[in-house]
């Protein structure tokens, strides 16, 4: 029985004595290496049972169409798909598990309970799938040379190698000593603590670890661009494996996303907080055309790269992109109503075109400031954007001088009866 191709014997070391100095490690801790060894054998044989399951179920396929019975192919009779239905939903459950603990051990941690249910787990789907690949292929699963034939001789070896039975064992003293192995520690009043922290824990180094990520590939977008920018290179700025990027992120492009995300959340937020400190409407344009300036212009090559390809297409409407520049905008939408509301603004020029003359003389003036570095002069830009922007849009100074607080009373009055007479034609 069991591996062929691995030799196993029984070794006597009758009366050999080894010498001092061939010790390896500390004296009288050699069980604690081999227990820690364990959990990274387990996990691996995991896979190996995974790998096997997933062979039963696929020449168990392959048999099931060839093979005719009572004038139509085997798989065509209903328990033989029965038989091949559960194989498969108990191999997708272990690999489920699989990669739930890779993840783990990845985030440097190592879930003993986890990884010792899921061997369990792991061998005796592989137990079930063996046996029902046996009873699929029927006689010809008894002749020497088939895998299925190989994988049943070979099942009991998963179970044994890295222990299976055993972790009821562990699990029982855990549960014993804190409850549920799920809940973590539970207190003498019955409140579970130790599995809410470590959840919380686990949510916070994922966060932080996805922070990073990115602030390594803003970096590395900054410096090589998109095209020379290697995954490999960002995670070494962080310290991972470069597999631990691509389990944050997709591909290259939705890292670069999120980079532009990033920025986009940044950006709106410190434009919605250095409005608050401001009064007048003026003041308040001057402070986001600045914001925007300097925060843009450092950005830029990133953004181009990010945002630009769906600016340009019909779908724009309906991308994550436009929404970014929607929550951004929407600030400067704020300062107008309040501007129009205070009658610092025309009501006569649309918002739509203030924000598109706004927002595109600043990225012209970005790339200016972008492509002559030596010549920028911060205040002097800003003063005469604004200058230039505010021409036709604030109302005229003289008119707010004559206004006085009744006709500012009658104005309202005004808005609202034609909003009324609005309302009973609805009616």
């Amino acid at each position: 029985m069991g591996w062929w191709c691995s030799d196993t014997a029984t070794l006597y070391f009758d009366n050999c004595r080894i010498p001092a100095e061939n010790l390896m490690g500390q004296e009288n801790r050699g069980f604690i290496a081999i227990m820690k060894n364990f959990n990274l054998e387990r996990v691996g044989l995991i896979a190996h049972a995974l790998g096997m399951s997933k062979l039963c179920l696929k020449e168990s396929i392959h048999y099931a169409q060839e093979r005719q019975t009572f004038g139509k192919p085997l798989i065509q009779h209903q328990v033989i798909r029965h038989k091949i239905a559960d194989m498969s939903a108990k191999i997708d459950a272990v690999e489920a598990y699989l990669n739930q603990i890779c993840w783990l051990v990845n985030e440097s941690e190592m879930p003993s309970a986890e990884i010792s249910k899921g061997k369990f787990l792991a061998t005796k789907t592989l137990e079930f799938c063996a046996s029902e690949a046996m009873q699929i292929f029927g006689g010809a699963a008894y002749l020497r040379g088939n895998l299925v034939e190989r994988t049943y001789r070979e099942v009991k070896v998963m179970a044994i190698g890295g222990q299976s039975d055993g972790y009821r064992w562990r699990l029982r003293r855990n549960h014993a000593r804190f409850g549920s192995a799920a809940d973590g520690i539970i207190t003498e009043n019955g409140e579970t603590t130790m599995g809410e922290v470590r959840a919380q824990t686990r949510r916070q180094r994922v966060e932080e670890k996805e922070q990073a990520i990115i602030a390594a590939a803003r970096k590395v977008f900054q410096k090589q661009g998109f095209e020379k920018a290697k995954i490999s290179e960002i995670a070494k700025l962080v310290g991972v494996a470069e597999g631990t990027v691509y389990l944050y992120f997709e591909n290259k492009k939705a890292l670069l996303f999120a980079v532009a995300a990033e920025f986009y959340e940044r950006l709106t937020d410190d434009a919605a907080e250095g409005i608050k400190g401001l009064q007048e409407t003026s003041e308040r344009l001057k402070f986001l055309a600045r914001h925007h300036f300097e925060r843009v212009s450092q950005e830029w090559q990133m953004l181009a790269l990010a945002m630009m390809p769906a600016k340009v297409s019909d779908e724009y409407r309906q991308t994550e992109e436009y929404q970014l520049n929607r929550t951004y905008v929407a600030v400067f939408d704020q300062v107008i109503r309040d501007g129009i509301n205070r009658g610092e603004i025309r009501t006569d020029v649309p918002l739509s075109v203030m924000r598109d003359v706004f927002y595109g003389g600043l990225e012209y003036g970005a790339r200016t400031m972008r492509l002559h570095p030596q010549t920028t002069k911060m205040d002097e830009i800003v003063a005469n954007f604004m200058l230039v922007f505010s021409g036709g849009m604030f109302s005229d100074s003289a008119e707010l001088e004559k206004r006085n607080p009744s006709d500012e009373v009658d104005t309202m009055v005004a808005r609202l009866e034609k909003v009324m007479v609005k309302l009973e034609g609805f009616v």
